[in-house]
């Protein structure tokens, strides 16, 4: 898993200098990142590292419509959430 965690970090890394680069050849230097408020702050990190202005505009909030005491209990959507929240950590590191 870690090997296709580390690869799939250079192909993101690449693609953002790709589209970094179009963007400079157009003279774009100010962009509207859309995209899932999990993926925003390693995506934002990004495209500013290649020196753009971006304004952020998250989506798919996840939002849980379960009662207090019930947040408490372990559930395979909060384990599942867990492992999307790890692998977007690794993404961040690996991506330095």
């Amino acid at each position: 898993m870690l090997l296709g965690v580390l690869s799939l970090a250079w192909l993101w890394a690449w693609a953002f200098d790709f589209t970094a680069d179009i963007l400079a050849r157009r003279g774009i230097n100010r962009i509207l990142l859309v995209t899932s408020a999990l993926h925003m702050p390693r995506s934002l990190a990004l495209f500013e590292a290649q020196g753009l202005e971006v304004i952020p505009a998250a989506t798919d909030h996840e939002v849980t419509p379960l009662p207090g005491w019930r947040k408490w209990l372990p559930d395979t959507g909060a384990l599942d959430g867990s492992r999307r929240a790890i692998k977007e950590i690794v993404g961040r590191l690996v991506g330095r």
